[in-house]
């Protein structure tokens, strides 16, 4: 988590709060004893600017693209998701299934 938190790009302009609380859900009838209700997207959105269309056209590994993407200021998914955590919307655990990095 802390790793996820050390890669966000300065150009994500995210600030990041000094002391990291993270919740867990207990559940409840309503979320079927989950702790979830409702659903909230995790993402990841980058520009394409000349480089990365380069890049495209060129046709690289998806791998180069998110590296030259996350180098551009891009947020992955897990960063996405580790933040949406600190802020109460989810919780850990249900950040690293769905992002699988």
């Amino acid at each position: 988590m802390k790793d996820a938190l050390a890669r966000i790009p300065k150009e994500a302009e995210v600030k990041i709060p000094e002391t990291l609380s993270f919740f867990r859900g207990k559940g409840c009838e309503e979320c079927h004893h989950l702790g979830y209700h409702g659903r909230i997207g995790v993402f990841e959105v980058f520009s394409v600017d000349d480089g990365i269309e380069k890049l495209i056209y060129q046709q690289v590994s998806t791998v180069d693209l998110k590296q030259a993407a996350i180098a551009q200021g891009m947020m992955t998914m897990q960063q996405d998701g580790v933040l949406k955590a600190l802020a109460g919307i989810t919780d850990l655990s249900e950040v690293w299934r769905v992002t699988e990095e």
